[in-house]
């Protein structure tokens, strides 16, 4: 640690305790989101059905629905809302591996005969927004 960041915490009354390297037990509550989030993964991405190589999609999307579950050490208020300060609105959230037609812009259909829609597949959220994935 810097002598800069030693002085900050000092002045600011922080005491700064450090755990020894490579000891998961000393941390506790690291270790239990950490599983909690690894199981929430596994559980999404197997009841859609999906490949192994997405699992840093379902993770992000469980990251993600985590931050807007309420917890009981926190009051029974969820992350976000103790971040921004207000309840968090959950109506975008989406069913992880579903079916979604995704509209297709006039520049990239051929003609007005093809398809305006394609079919993919939700892969989480994304800058207030979801993210998707062609079928495979």
């Amino acid at each position: 640690m810097t002598s800069e960041l030693q002085s900050f915490l000092y002045e600011q009354e922080i005491v700064h305790e450090t755990s020894t390297s490579h000891i998961h037990q000393q941390n506790g509550r690291a270790e239990r989101l950490n599983r909690t989030l690894l199981e929430k993964v596994q559980s999404m991405r197997l009841e859609a059905c999906l490949p192994d190589s997405w699992w840093k999609f379902a993770f992000a999307t469980a990251t993600h629905i985590y931050n807007y579950t309420s917890i009981k050490r926190l009051k029974w208020k969820t992350p976000q809302e103790i971040f921004i300060g207000e309840k968090p609105k959950i109506s975008h959230l989406r069913v992880f591996g579903c079916g979604a037609y995704m509209y297709l812009p006039n520049e990239v259909c051929a003609n007005k005969l093809t398809p305006c829609s394609e079919l993919m597949i939700f892969i989480g959220y994304k800058d207030n927004g979801y993210r998707f994935i062609r079928h495979i």
